[in-house]
C-alpha cells in the first residue's frame, strides 16, 4: 500500500508540474504578442512622426509668403463686398 500511495503522491506532482508548464507556456506565447503588438505600435508612431516632422516643415516654409497673402485677399474681399453692399445699396 505504500508503493500505491506513494505513487498516487508522484501522479498527483507530475500533475501539479504539468499544469504550471502549460500556464508558463500560456504566459510565454501572451509575452509574445505584446511584444509584437509594442513593435507594432512603435513603428506606427515613428511613421506618424515622420509625417509629423514632414508637415512641420510644409509648414514652416509657407509662413514667409503666404503670412502675408492670407490677410492681403481677406482685406480686398471684405473691401469688395463693403463696396458693393455700399453702391447697390
Amino acid at each position: 500500500m505504500s508503493d500505491e500511495s506513494r505513487l498516487d503522491r508522484i501522479e498527483e506532482k507530475l500533475d501539479k508540474l504539468t499544469d504550471a508548464i502549460v500556464a508558463i507556456a500560456r504566459a510565454e506565447e501572451k509575452l509574445v504578442t505584446l511584444e509584437k503588438d509594442r513593435n507594432l505600435i512603435l513603428e506606427r508612431m515613428e511613421k506618424m512622426d515622420a509625417r509629423l516632422a514632414v508637415l512641420e516643415a510644409d509648414n514652416n516654409q509657407g509662413k514667409g509668403f503666404g503670412r502675408l497673402t492670407v490677410p492681403f485677399f481677406t482685406a480686398l474681399i471684405g473691401g469688395a463686398v463693403a463696396f458693393f453692399f455700399g453702391k447697390y445699396r
